[in-house]
């Protein structure tokens, strides 16, 4: 099989997928090499690519949007991305995160009472 690459959605890091690549050894013959990418919540932003051949990409919730624009670049890495790439995944995948008229997001008072607590705790 081709090698993977998972990308975190919003307020992680890569290390959301230590489960999921804890999981994926028993499939050590299918899966060639797992590389998460990091989107800099945390630290530098980092988007490493498998060195050979063909890779699935798996995005949670913005890493999913995240990955749509990288493949969509007019740029040297899209291209790459775009040839390599035989499989796009996504986990909680959508294009809105708010409530609003016709779609069943997040209501406003939950993402008010969510600004507020990051301006007070953004660690927490």
């Amino acid at each position: 099989m081709s090698a993977l690459i998972l990308v975190h959605g919003w307020g992680f890091g890569p290390g959301v997928w230590r489960p999921v690549r804890a999981a994926l050894a028993t499939f050590s013959a299918e899966v060639s090499e797992v590389k998460a990418w990091d989107l800099g919540f945390f630290g530098q932003i980092r988007e490493p690519l498998p060195p050979n051949g063909s890779f699935v990409a798996v995005g949670h919730s913005l890493g999913l949007l995240h990955l749509l624009q990288r493949l969509a670049e007019d740029s040297p890495k899209g291209e790459e991305l775009r040839r390599r790439c035989v499989a796009l995944v996504a986990i909680n995948g959508f294009s809105r995160f708010s409530l609003c008229e016709g779609y069943p997001g997040v209501p406003e008072r939950v993402l008010l009472r969510m600004q507020r607590r990051l301006r007070r705790d953004p660690a927490g």
